[in-house]
């Protein structure tokens, strides 16, 4: 229930203050920026699980984190709504990770 109310909250919030110049909803860059500095993290800095977690949370903290090994992967989503989940790859050393 308090997930619930937390992300009621945080999307009547996000929608009643969405007079920024931002094209982008707000929560939507804070999925990419989740995912992009999670996978960064992981993969170029090469920090452990618990820390990259920790290194890229983001308030409230309504926002999920998958982390894909096997492909060097990271999606951010929002617990409980109905989002397609933001991805970021990890290319290369050089690259580092981008946004799918």
């Amino acid at each position: 229930m308090k997930i619930f109310l937390t992300t009621l909250l945080f999307t009547l919030s996000a929608q009643a203050f969405n007079v920024t110049p931002y094209k982008t909803p707000l929560a939507f860059l804070a999925t990419r920026y989740r995912a992009f500095h999670t996978c960064n993290c992981l993969y170029v800095m090469k920090m452990n699980q618990d820390y990259c977690t920790n290194y890229s949370k983001v308030e409230p903290q309504i926002f999920t984190i998958n982390i894909d090994a096997a492909n060097k992967s990271v999606s951010s989503g929002i617990m409980g709504m109905d989002f397609k989940p933001s991805v970021a790859k990890f290319v290369s050393d050089r690259v580092g990770c981008t946004i799918q």
